[in-house]
């Protein structure tokens, strides 16, 4: 997947050229059912949107300090392990709708668990969306920067620390010092038509 992706991006840059059309719209980027075997770690300026559906990735993903020019839909996947974006900047929407995060931390012995979804300092121009997300573990949106709306309807949180809620350094929900320009939604989900199988409450 990295090669992937590192690929259409390089090839977006040799097609524009450093004096090429800076309003030329690339493509978006889609790649659906697939399942990711190794860790990735994307670290690059992405031109075109992507957008996985129903990605299955059995080892942490990173994209800690990447650029995306525009939006990125992770949608209906499933994450063996941990999401970071630190410090990442996004100039569309973020999509998280109906995917799960098990948390599950190989390397993990004793002490503090890390943040299952990590979004410190993050930067969407657009509206986070993570509808009917479910999480094992703590989210951690510290300092983030989401230009429109947040909305995480019928998410649920699970911390698998004993000591989430407790006191602040290991809550399960930390937006500290984090600026939404849009409405912040985080009601329960409320289907216009029944759905089997989908959680129809929030639960943190």
């Amino acid at each position: 997947l990295l090669c992937l992706v590192c690929q259409l991006a390089e090839a977006w840059q040799l097609f524009v050229g450093p004096g090429g059309d800076g309003d030329a719209q690339p493509n978006s980027t889609l790649l659906q059912g697939l399942r990711v075997g190794d860790p990735v770690e994307l670290k690059l300026r992405y031109p075109a949107s992507l957008r996985l559906h129903d990605v299955e990735f059995l080892h942490d993903v990173n994209i800690d300090d990447a650029v995306f020019e525009h939006s990125v839909d992770l949608t209906e996947c499933r994450f063996i392990g941990r999401l970071s974006a630190r410090d990442t900047t996004i100039k569309g929407a973020f999509r998280l709708d109906e995917s799960s995060f098990d948390g599950i931390d190989p390397d993990y012995r004793k002490g503090k668990r890390k943040p299952v979804i990590d979004l410190h300092g993050v930067v969407v121009d657009g509206g986070l969306f993570a509808d009917r997300v479910t999480v094992f573990g703590r989210v951690r949106m510290k300092w983030a920067r989401i230009g429109a709306t947040l909305r995480a309807r019928g998410l649920q949180i699970h911390p698998r620390s004993a000591e989430a809620g407790e006191d602040d350094k290991d809550v399960a929900l930390d937006c500290s010092h984090a600026r939404i320009g849009g409405p912040l939604d985080l009601r329960a989900y409320d289907p216009k038509g029944a759905r089997p199988g989908k959680s129809h409450r929030r639960t943190v």
